[in-house]
């Protein structure tokens, strides 16, 4: 007599449990598994869903609310969400059973019922803050009210004279405030749409300059453009920006430091002889150390190599703004 399969895999054991079609089941990992009418993460104390049935003979599902205490069980609730038909009746609540020695048996209608109040307050109190989704989320709590009272009605849970949704405004006081929101999500909508046609108009601008040639990019570069990028492996280049020199790879350092060095790039090409900079105000330049000034006035200075041609076509810019300090 063949022995009875138990362990299937982890995709294969919420569609087993969903249809009931063996009392047990569990993955190779021992992670997720259920016993009769309950699914289970890790432990018969964290209950992921469970078959329920009422008086009157019928069914529903009570599927697990809240957060998951680890990715892993937030995976295996995925699971479970997916397998359950869109025919059934599902309530989201957080205590799907009783799973403590100190409990009693059966499910904690109470807490349920609290639940769906305290997530209908907070989806009214986010919808009135709410910039662009408030009429969804408006919508969301009164959802809460409609799930609680169908709860109530599917375990026969006397509500009475049931006023603790007396928070949701109705009337001429939900009009208004549907008035209100839909006008807020007019105005950010209009605002979007503005921000859209901007950062649309900034992608086809990059685009255009990336379709550049190199020396066009080089030369847009040089100008200041904020699209432009000096193609990989050209030359190091420079530019001021205000009170600063900016390399093509990134680096910037003060105008001031920058006139320093040119003047000792200059001595080392009038002298015909390489400089190796020994005092700190003469290797400094911004946070950067200058290693060497060829006689052919190339600069070393790092991981850049900065020629003569290029720091001297900066040099009229650097001296005007001198003149102007």
């Amino acid at each position: 007599m063949a022995r009875e399969r138990h362990v299937y895999p982890t995709d294969e054991i919420s569609h087993i449990w969903m249809h009931q079609s063996k009392a047990d089941a569990r993955n190779p990992q021992g992670n997720l598994f259920f016993e009769g009418k309950t699914i289970y993460s890790y432990r018969t104390s964290y209950p992921l869903a469970e078959h329920v049935e009422n008086a009157k003979g019928e069914k529903a599902i009570l599927l697990r609310a809240g957060p998951a205490f680890s990715v892993t069980t937030a995976g295996h609730l995925s699971l479970v969400r997916h397998a359950i038909p869109s025919s059934a009746i599902v309530f989201e609540v957080p205590n799907v059973r009783a799973t403590y020695q100190w409990a009693e048996p059966g499910i904690d209608h109470a807490t349920n019922l609290d639940y769906f109040v305290e997530q209908s307050k907070e989806a009214l109190a986010k919808a009135q803050k709410s910039r662009k989704y408030g009429l969804d989320t408006l919508s969301k709590a009164f959802d809460y009210e409609d799930q609680a009272l169908k709860y109530a009605a599917f375990f026969e849970i006397p509500t009475g004279a049931w006023g603790r949704f007396s928070f949701l405004p109705q009337g001429e006081e939900l009009d208004a405030l549907q008035a209100k929101l839909r006008e807020r999500e007019e105005r950010a909508e209009a605002v979007d749409k503005v921000r859209r046609a901007k950062q649309e108009a900034k992608w086809a601008e990059e685009s255009r300059i990336r379709a550049l040639k190199a020396e066009e990019q080089i030369e847009l570069w040089k100008q200041g453009n904020p699209h432009a990028h000096v193609p990989w492996g050209s030359p190091t280049m420079l530019r001021v920006k205000g009170d600063e020199v900016e390399t093509s790879k990134g680096a910037r350092v003060p105008v001031e430091h920058a006139r320093r060095i040119l003047r000792l790039v200059r001595i080392a090409v009038a002298k015909g002889q390489d400089i190796i900079p020994t005092s700190q105000l003469e290797s400094t330049i911004g946070y950067y150390k200058v290693d060497r000034i060829e006689s052919s006035g190339t600069l070393h200075a790092g991981c850049h190599v900065i020629a003569y041609d290029e720091i001297e076509r900066i040099a009229p810019a650097l001296e005007s703004l001198q003149e102007v300090a």
